[in-house]
């Protein structure tokens, strides 16, 4: 889905995208939880930090509780997240950036830590995605993305869907709905 779609498709879903954003700052999920226990048992210390398509914050939010010397580099395409992380995160260790998980503006190799939480299975190319959280990230450093991983079978699967539930679907709005299979990560 190109950019525009995609803040086509969030504009519509307003209420219910600020709803998810103010629960990812006010509680911690299951998916944070593991991402903090994965992080401890690498026994890393990362000093830069980038949380990609960071919607409302949250990940850096709870990760700046436990790193709490860390800079934290904050990019989202989307103008209402990006308004909440703002509002959220005070503060000189918070860099908020607009800015396309296609063409991160951020150097090659800089960061110790890079996350990306629930994106990949919502773009049209998360292929490409991923090849830029690579980029920026060290050698040696930490990528972190969470999302739907087919770890059964070396099947792909890119598709569309329509949630009749929402003012999306009701405008016939359509949104990308990924897996990526372990044998594509290997490669």
């Amino acid at each position: 889905m190109h950019n525009k779609n995609y803040i086509n498709n969030l504009k519509s879903d307003k209420k219910i995208t600020k709803l998810y954003y103010i629960k990812t700052l006010t509680n911690k999920s299951e998916q944070q939880k593991s991402i903090e226990k994965l992080l401890n048992l690498q026994r890393i210390n990362p000093h830069r930090i980038a949380d990609i398509a960071c919607g409302g914050g949250g990940a850096s939010l709870h990760l700046s509780k436990v790193y709490t010397k860390s800079i934290y580099y904050l990019l989202d395409i989307n103008p209402l997240a990006l308004s909440l992380a703002k509002k959220k995160l005070i503060g000189a260790n918070f860099i908020i950036t607009k800015g396309s998980i296609y063409k991160i503006p951020f150097p090659k190799n800089y960061f110790d830590l890079v996350i990306c939480c629930q994106t990949l299975s919502w773009i049209s190319n998360p292929l490409k995605a991923l090849n830029e959280l690579v980029r920026i990230c060290r050698p040696k450093g930490t990528v972190i993305a969470t999302s739907l991983f087919n770890t059964d079978h070396d099947v792909d699967i890119y598709a569309k869907l329509k949630d009749n539930t929402r003012n999306t679907g009701k405008l016939n709005q359509w949104y990308s709905y990924n897996t990526i299979s372990v044998f594509t990560l290997k490669k």
